[in-house]
């Protein structure tokens, strides 16, 4: 990608904000969960760990709707301490809901707009945990690849959609935040 179409991802919809190290991450971890087991969900190609997430027990309402958070068993102490430097990186209040989805080799995220007053309240953020280079995300008219590493901030409130035609998973950490 040339350092054109970079910078109009980092510039539009799609911002990035910083880079960070990642902690090791074991594959083989990820798991089916509501996101893609969902009925119409454009999440049906994904896997997930959550790290964050919502109380049990969990429905359309409080996907969309539902403003606490809790600590999941995933969330271990490399992966604390990295939504930890995010947060203070953002200046953030509260870390909301975090999870590693794991986009699978060929699949897709359909285009979609997130809703409902949990997304109008928080900020998203992408970080690229790995990734190849045929992954593309796009946030309203903006799209490119996401730099593994490289923190994001994304308009989820846009629609927006993702794509692998890459041989390999791509995995993204997606953070909520509240800023101060």
């Amino acid at each position: 990608m040339t350092n054109a179409k970079a910078e109009s991802v980092r510039l539009n919809d799609m911002g990035f904000i910083g880079r960070f190290e990642l902690p090791d991450l074991d594959l083989s971890d990820f798991v089916s969960d509501w996101r893609n087991e969902t009925e119409n969900s454009p999440h049906k190609d994904t896997l997930s760990i959550t790290l964050r997430g919502l109380p049990e027990p969990i429905d359309a309402d409080a996907v969309f709707n539902e403003l606490e958070a809790v600590n999941y068993p995933a969330l271990n102490e490399d992966w604390k301490e990295l939504l930890l430097r995010i947060g203070y990186t953002l200046g953030a209040a509260s870390i909301r809901r975090a999870m590693l989805v794991l986009l699978k080799p060929g699949g897709e995220v359909t285009p979609h707009a997130d809703e409902g007053e949990y997304c109008g309240r928080f900020l998203r953020f992408h970080l690229p945990i790995v990734t190849n280079e045929e992954c593309l995300n796009t946030f309203g008219d903006t799209t490119g690849h996401l730099e593994q590493g490289c923190l994001y901030f994304v308009n989820n409130l846009l629609e927006h959609s993702a794509v692998n035609n890459g041989q390999t998973p791509r995995v993204h950490l997606i953070v909520d935040v509240e800023l101060m």
